[in-house]
């Protein structure tokens, strides 16, 4: 577990997910309680766990001295990220900046990337940068 990741939070599944934890072939239902863990790469990816695993995950978070008494900032920007507001945003970005990458004018799949966090929550246009995914991982990997 990275210190930046979001720390895993309980959950009641929606719907069926099999079990993240090595080796445990059990299947997590419908109404049942899961550990769910959010993971930065790839974006938008989730680890789930059943009850007999997510003990062990839980500890090894709680132990990892950055989750005791830290702030819960990947928590909130993954919120953030996928909220209404921020899809709104994007959509205004590519609507006025157009559907290609903002460094090497590649379009399809874009990204919208924090130039800086000085705004979040409140971002203005000059606060991001549209970009493809190999732009994004550059410019996170410059920052």
């Amino acid at each position: 577990m990275m210190w930046n990741e979001p720390m895993p939070c309980w959950r009641k599944a929606q719907k069926n997910h099999y079990c993240h934890g090595d080796e445990c072939a059990n299947t997590i239902s419908k109404g049942e309680q899961y550990l769910d863990q959010a993971v930065i790469r790839p974006t938008k990816s989730q680890r789930r766990y059943c009850q007999g695993c997510a003990e062990h995950v839980w500890e090894a978070a709680n132990r990892y001295h950055f989750f005791r008494g830290r702030n819960d900032w990947p928590n909130q920007y993954q919120k953030h990220i996928a909220g209404a507001a921020w899809k709104r945003l994007r959509c205004d970005i590519i609507e006025k900046r157009g559907n290609r990458c903002e460094r090497c004018d590649r379009d399809g799949s874009l990204h919208l990337h924090h130039k800086t966090y000085k705004n979040l929550g409140n971002e203005q246009p000059d606060d991001v940068e549209l970009l493809c995914n190999a732009c994004h991982m550059k410019a996170d990997g410059e920052r």
